[in-house]
């Protein structure tokens, strides 16, 4: 099974990802990468990491989306 699994993020807080839809599932850090920074996903895409369980949603895996105050 390839290590990173690109799907869309499940909500506007970006805590998760729709494990549902996989947009592309590949063993290459940068071709994940790359998906996850082009893709037309309401709340965008995050990365997850199978062998770590951490997600990336944009800010590194592990890191989460900082809250934005408006």
């Amino acid at each position: 099974m390839p290590r990173y699994v690109v799907s869309p993020i499940a909500t506007a807080e970006c805590v998760s990802l729709n494990a549902a839809v996989t947009i592309v599932a590949t063993d290459s850090l940068e071709t994940a990468l790359w998906h996850a920074r082009h893709n037309s996903c309401v709340f965008g895409a995050g990365i997850l990491d199978r062998t770590t369980g951490e997600i990336d949603v944009g800010y590194g895996f592990g890191i989460p989306c900082p809250s934005i105050s408006i």
